[in-house]
């Protein structure tokens, strides 16, 4: 469920958003990953069909590139120009090269442990960070 607080973050961009918490950033991972991972093993490379009542059919697949979109996460954000060190020294991306949905996803469940640990240290040295109470545990 998303709260008040979270839902006036999701058209703010990436710089004027808070750093979440450690505890909410592990509960966060966990959702992510087990959404992707049912992304992966049940709808990926899959087609569909829909069979109207005039007979039509419609075929449609859920495509990896929109794998950030599925689960919630603004992809524009992310891979825009503002985001280039995160990408760069978090992710391992080169900011320069085009990256895709799938792969962002991909990585940022990959470097959980690093992203948490830089969390950690936002954390300590006073960064903007929510408190507890500002997201739901």
């Amino acid at each position: 469920m998303i709260t008040t607080t979270e839902l006036k973050y999701i058209k703010s961009n990436a710089k004027d958003v808070p750093y979440p918490n450690t505890e909410y950033t592990n509960m966060a991972f966990d959702n992510l990953e087990n959404a992707f991972n049912l992304f992966k093993n049940t709808f990926q490379g899959k087609q569909y069909t829909i069979l109207l009542s005039n007979g039509e059919e419609i075929i449609f697949e859920i495509a990896d590139r929109n794998i950030c979109h599925l689960l919630g996460i603004d992809f524009q954000n992310l891979a825009s120009n503002y985001m280039s060190i995160t990408l760069d020294c978090v992710l391992d991306f080169d900011s320069n090269n085009q990256i895709n949905s799938f792969e962002l996803v991909e990585r940022i469940l990959e470097k959980r442990d690093e992203i948490i640990r830089q969390i950690r240290e936002l954390e300590k040295n006073n960064a903007k960070v929510l408190t507890r109470g500002e997201y739901p545990m």
